[in-house]
């Protein structure tokens, strides 16, 4: 087997928990100078007796981040995941506007290097190849 070339590498972490009533959550994450990068943003939102609400955007340093995945796992449950590929170095805020402000939130941020830069591929539970391009 070939020896692989680069190895993908975490860089940095950073989590968040927003109660209800706010229009916007804000939570700073610091990326590297090394190149390839990507940072995914895992939120959660709960409503405690109702629906949980949707993202309407993610922002990192003002630049949108694109939509890889959500799941609802009960009504009042929902889970998201965004990623930007490249992403500008350095401390930056990342930004997410909730469609609805009676939800609670939490969320996490994770940057990594030596990432292929193209848009990210899973496979679902069942096996099944997903690209989301």
């Amino acid at each position: 087997m070939p020896a692989c070339k680069t190895v993908v590498t975490n860089d940095a972490n950073a989590s968040a928990y927003f109660g209800n009533n706010n229009t916007t959550f804000t939570w700073n994450h610091t990326t590297t100078t090394a190149s390839n990068r990507i940072i995914l943003v895992f939120i959660t939102t709960a409503n405690r007796g109702g629906t949980a609400s949707g993202i309407t955007s993610v922002t990192y340093g003002g630049t949108s981040m694109s939509l890889l995945a959500s799941a609802t796992t009960a009504t009042a449950l929902k889970s998201y995941l965004f990623y930007i590929l490249n992403p500008n170095s350095g401390t930056n805020s990342i930004v997410v506007t909730p469609i609805d402000r009676t939800n609670y939130f939490a969320a996490g941020s994770a940057s990594f290097y030596n990432v292929k830069q193209e848009a990210p591929a899973f496979y679902t539970t069942g096996g099944t190849y997903r690209d989301w391009e």
